[in-house]
């Protein structure tokens, strides 16, 4: 029996100030955007007899006209048409069973690990999943990405899960990625400590070089890595209050190997019988947790709290000691928006940070939020968060990122259409070199329209 939904949306913002910091961190770069987000999308479900189904969605994904062009999902048209031929997800399934039941699904479907904070993505692969009442084993191989057939090798994952009371849950994870993914490899790179090899460089010509010269271009590197990560999930209603928690650890190790790219500093080392790249061995051991509740105080009121840390590693790598950053392969905190950028036009994820913070300096998150609901068709929610690096950034001293203000309504017309307004400021603090004060105000509406079998 089919089931089947479409949706559509249609989002403009407008962004001041947003910053962008240099690898030292002693640089800040700021930049101002107006977008207009567009987007379609069909998805359906098929089921052929009473145990195999077929499913999947097509879309569009985020068409953006922006200051600086026109993308599809952040990039150019024409590549994310090849790549992905707008196919998002694809799968077939097999189950069987109820109390005892079994499930395996192979295809490209969204997949989320470790409450979002380790994965949130499209994944190639197959899972497996076995319950016997209560209790839940999941385990499978995927491979994220944005393109239809993604590169690299897989993360092998499994879960325990045991469900109980009518809406709690509590999960054991397990995760090895013997790639470390594309962001892994690019923030660790970006982040490698080279200064050793452009000190050698200058050395002994005048005292007006210029530090960080033999840096341009920027040295090639690459990252070899094996990571691993353990973590637990809970979920719970006590009455009215649902609480949501996560800890993640990573664990593991990674080769980086870098060699500069100047012409003129290769030849003076080379002269001198110098190096001109570096290897450096370093072991990773990192964490995260997330915490977030909500309370049905009375009538419309529903006040809550949300926390965020992220580890943050105080050095560079290559620089000596442990890797003590939280890494991640495509993590999608919720909030707030505009640290973590997951504005109102934003549906799929287009920039993932794949170690935590600003530079790696980790996050700390956490504040109060409210949600007002006078009607089931009118709501208004306000978030507050104090944002804090857990490392200081070693070009300011400073460890405060800003705290932030998220605001958002939306308005139900009908079952099928919505319209929402959203807005966040933040004035930066002192772990960024320049102060400003950053915002970003949107206006959009959804539609959607879904159907399934009759009614037996």
């Amino acid at each position: 029996m089919p089931g089947w939904a479409l949706d559509a949306r249609l989002a403009g913002d407008v962004e001041r100030d947003r910053p962008f910091l240099s690898g030292d961190g002693a640089h800040t770069h700021f930049e101002d955007t107006q977008r207009l987000t567009a987007s379609a999308g069909a998805e359906g479900e098929l089921w052929l007899g009473d145990h195999v189904s077929l499913g999947g969605r097509v879309d569009t994904g985020d068409l953006t006209w922006a200051t600086d062009g026109f993308t599809i999902s952040g990039r150019d048209a024409a590549e994310e048409a090849r790549e992905t031929a707008f196919l998002r997800e694809a799968w077939v399934a097999f189950e069987v069973g109820e109390d005892t039941g079994f499930r395996a699904e192979a295809g490209r479907r969204r997949a989320t690990l470790g409450a979002g904070l380790l994965l949130d993505d499209f994944a190639l692969g197959g899972t497996a999943e076995l319950t016997h009442g209560p209790f839940g084993v999941r385990t499978g191989a995927l491979v994220p990405g944005p393109d239809l057939v993604p590169a690299g090798p897989p993360i092998f994952f499994a879960t325990l899960e045991y469900a109980f009371g009518a809406a709690g849950r509590v999960a054991l994870l397990y995760a090895r990625d013997t790639g470390a993914g594309d962001e892994v490899e690019a923030d660790v790179a970006r982040q490698f400590d080279l200064r050793a090899l452009d000190a050698a460089a200058q050395r002994g010509r005048q005292a007006s070089a210029v530090a960080g010269a033999c840096l341009d271009p920027p040295p090639s590197t690459s990252v070899d890595a094996v990571l691993n990560w353990v973590g637990a999930e809970f979920e719970h209603q006590f009455a009215g209050l649902k609480v949501e928690a996560a800890w993640l650890t990573v664990f593991g190790h990674f080769d980086v190997d870098a060699r500069l790219e100047n012409e003129r500093c290769i030849e003076l080392l080379t002269r001198r019988g110098r190096p001109t790249s570096r290897h450096a061995e370093t072991e990773a051991l990192g964490h995260a947790a997330s915490l977030g509740a909500r309370y049905h105080l009375s009538g419309p009121w529903f006040p809550g709290f949300f926390g965020l840390w992220m580890s943050g590693n105080a050095g560079k790598p290559g620089a000596g000691g442990d890797y003590e950053g939280f890494l991640s392969i495509a993590p999608y905190p919720t909030r707030p928006d505009l640290f973590f950028d997951v504005g109102a036009t934003s549906s799929v994820r287009t920039d993932r940070a794949a170690t935590s913070g600003i530079n790696g300096r980790g996050v700390w998150a956490f504040g109060p939020t409210l949600l007002f609901a006078p009607t089931e068709d009118l709501s208004f929610e306000a978030t507050f968060a104090w944002l804090f690096a857990d490392e200081t950034n070693p070009a300011t001293g400073g460890r405060d990122y800003g705290p932030e203000v998220d605001l958002r309504i939306d308005l139900d017309l009908d079952r099928r259409f919505s319209l929402f307004a959203a807005g966040a400021v933040t004035p930066l603090g002192d772990f960024h070199p320049e102060r400003r004060t950053a915002w970003q105000a949107a206006l959009g509406g959804l539609w959607s329209l879904e159907g399934g079998p009759p009614d037996e």
